[in-house]
């Protein structure tokens, strides 16, 4: 967000989702192969060489155990390039401003989110700035708890009711982050330069909740997959368009702090979907993507109103700042 200018910054989004499209896409295939039995042995036989008393001969043997490592492996190498090689990329700012508004930002006294604190500098820094940073905070809660359900309960109805195996289900998620990447790697940019973040952002929550009540009536693997494509498509456009939307929420140099927040509140969401797909997966396995679809309906609400009042950069002086 502090790289891009406030008219870019969707596409600036898009291009981040669209590397986190890519990972979706590599990922299960890296997996799989991991997981091969002739890699499996291969690693087996290497770890006994090495550490033959230790827990890696038997840990790298099993199909979850070597793909974790690598992903381990590859998360701390994530971590230090991230530590060591990332730039700075706030402005800088003379220390009076500093000075100005350290008092006034929900996330430079680090209350607890559950503390009232925060709440009340939350909305007090939405007073002031006159958007809608609350409503968009609690949407992209929202949304990511609709993501994370689906992750929880799609493959088990994927099996129960279409007898797909694991396999099946991998090739479907590679073609929900196929979606992603060209959509948010090549289709965000012309999109925002055609239309406004918040008819892209409306449309995008449209077929989110579309695609997941879709889901729950998908009676063959065509069905399934239209399903899953109004699904990715959706969510393709929303993502980056919700980050956009909130970074725009406050001044140039509480971007980051913004940013940092919806975060936690999608981290909150991601959490708790999981819960709430298995536990309505357990009562009747279509409930889940139904009850979710119908929980995604205020998200809709609140793009409606967005779009409507035009009001999605709550201070233009701030992001010129």
């Amino acid at each position: 967000s502090d790289s891009t200018p406030a008219d870019q910054r969707a596409a600036g989004m898009g291009l981040i989702g669209a590397a986190f499209g890519i990972g979706f896409v590599l990922g299960p295939a890296m997996a799989s192969g991991l997981a091969s039995p002739g890699v499996l042995e291969w690693a087996s036989q290497l770890a006994a060489q090495w550490a033959p008393d230790s827990f890696l001969p038997a840990l790298v043997s099993t199909p979850f155990g070597l793909p974790g490592i690598v992903a381990a492996i590859m998360s701390a190498i994530s971590f230090v390039w991230v530590v060591w090689a990332l730039p700075e990329t706030a402005p800088r700012k003379v220390a009076a401003q500093e000075e100005v508004t350290k008092h006034d930002s929900p996330m430079r006294a680090r209350p607890s989110v559950f503390s009232p604190r925060f709440w009340r500098q939350l909305v007090d820094q939405q007073r002031q700035t006159g958007g809608f940073l609350i409503p968009l905070l609690i949407t992209y809660l929202l949304l990511s708890f609709g993501e994370a359900s689906l992750y929880a309960a799609f493959p088990l109805l994927a099996e129960a009711k279409l007898g797909l195996a694991p396999q099946d289900v991998g090739i479907q998620f590679f073609y929900i982050g196929m979606i992603a990447v060209i959509v948010q790697g090549g289709l965000i940019r012309p999109l925002t330069k055609r239309f406004r973040e918040e008819s892209l952002f409306l449309v995008g929550n449209i077929l989110m909740v579309i695609g997941l009540a879709a889901i729950a009536w998908s009676a063959t693997i065509l069905h399934l997959t239209l399903a899953l494509g109004l699904l990715a498509l959706g969510k393709s456009l929303n993502t980056p368009m919700i980050t956009s939307l909130i970074s725009k929420q406050s001044r140039a140099d509480q971007v980051g702090e913004i940013m940092g927040t919806a975060q936690g509140f999608s981290g909150l969401g991601r959490m708790l979907g999981p819960t709430w797909g298995g536990l309505f997966y357990g009562w009747i396995p279509e409930s889940a993507f139904v009850a979710t679809s119908l929980v995604l309906l205020s998200t809709i609400g609140v793009a409606w109103g967005i779009r409507q009042t035009g009001q999605s950069t709550a201070s233009e002086l701030g992001q010129s700042q």
